[in-house]
């Protein structure tokens, strides 16, 4: 009897522990071990610019700073910035790409300026603020009143600071100049200082000198004082693009450097420049440039190399918005793109009287048809 009431007292400790162990249900009568966890937050289960968007569209400043993307994350902080607050600028500091443009906009007193990293946007910022009191003059009259007004912004380079020292007579002012030895030599010579480009300089610093006086002055007499070789066909080449003279092309030392620069002037001048370029396959090219630069199709005509050739007159001719004086076309004289020079011409101007240059009478009949269908029903005429 004793053995079987221990056995039913074992029994009942069991399924009262068990009891005691077992979960309590929720109000809803399920057990909370069985609902599923929720994420902290959801944009985190999202990756890379999802995951940014996501915290964009929240439209809160706490959520933008977790934005990973510099450009979203500038637009998403940009929007809580106040422009018209005194200390509106200070959000600005946190934004990345559009910093600067941010402190510009924001900015009521010029210390905000100061903050801005790029060059010219601060400036533009100051100049809000200060004015620039030379805006009115120019050339000479401008420079010597931004050196008087102490505004290094505006005059600190070698050909203002240079323009201010001659004009004054001083060459201590070249010395302002925040650049390498040799621009300070070439103003203090400028200014009248007839030794500061050959005073205790190499054959190298001395030649550079007297190009860079020869470009200021535009005077190519000065290349000839430089004695190496590479910096008189540096002054001679910089100086027939400044003056247009081709002349200058023909005393640069080797041949490939004389047809360069004939191939640089000619578009300025005359496309017949092209013929002294020694090189055949250059001098074509050079008659290309022309013909572009100056939408001129008789530079096409001339040229030797057909591929090259036609290439040019596909490009002077047919290309939109390019016109050229009607006579261009009559002084060709590879027929085929003389025709196609009237045609074009015709088509581009608007104008059917030029068809009637044409001789192939099937182009001269499509010249007119397309006039005509341009110009019916819109009330245009054809001239």
């Amino acid at each position: 009897m004793k053995k079987f009431v221990c056995i039913i007292i074992t029994i009942g400790l069991i399924i009262f522990g068990c009891v005691q162990t077992q979960e309590q249900p929720t109000q809803n009568g399920t057990n909370a071990s069985n609902e599923p966890s929720k994420p902290a937050d959801e944009c985190l289960e999202k990756q890379g610019f999802n995951r940014d968007y996501c915290y964009f569209v929240r439209n809160s400043l706490d959520e933008c700073n977790k934005i990973e993307n510099s450009s979203l994350k500038d637009e998403c902080m940009y929007r809580f910035v106040n422009i018209n607050s005194q200390n509106g600028y200070i959000l600005c500091l946190n934004l990345t790409d559009s910093r600067d443009a941010c402190l510009n906009k924001t900015a009521k007193e010029d210390s905000v300026c100061n903050m801005i990293f790029n060059s010219e946007i601060r400036k533009s910022c100051i100049d809000f603020f200060h004015p620039d009191p030379c805006m009115n003059l120019t050339d000479v009259e401008y420079k010597k009143c931004a050196y008087e007004k102490n505004k290094t912004l505006l005059c600190d380079d070698f050909a203002c600071l240079t323009a201010i020292a001659k004009e004054f007579g001083n060459e201590s002012i070249c010395n302002k100049m925040n650049a390498e030895k040799t621009f300070i030599r070439a103003c203090k010579y400028i200014v009248g200082n007839s030794s500061a480009c050959e005073e205790n300089a190499s054959d190298y610093v001395m030649s550079y000198c007297f190009e860079l006086v020869a470009e200021f002055t535009k005077n190519y007499g000065y290349c000839n004082l430089a004695n190496i070789t590479l910096y008189q066909d540096s002054c001679y080449k910089n100086l027939s693009y400044q003056l247009k003279n081709d002349y200058l092309c023909s005393l640069l030392s080797y041949e490939v450097y004389r047809d360069d620069c004939y191939m640089q002037v000619a578009p300025l001048l005359n496309v017949t420049i092209c013929n002294k370029v020694v090189r055949d396959e250059e001098r074509d090219v050079c008659r290309d440039n022309y013909a572009k630069k100056n939408s001129d199709p008789r530079a096409c005509d001339v040229m030797e190399n057909k591929f090259l050739r036609d290439s040019c007159f596909s490009e002077v001719i047919v290309k939109e918005g390019v016109t050229y004086p009607v006579e261009y076309c009559m002084e060709m004289t590879l027929v085929d793109w003389r025709e196609q020079c009237y045609y074009w011409l015709a088509v581009k101007s608007n104008n059917s009287s030029i068809c009637e240059n044409i001789q192939y009478d099937i182009l001269k009949s499509q010249c007119k048809e397309k006039l005509s269908a341009k110009t019916s029903g819109c009330g245009c005429n054809s001239a």
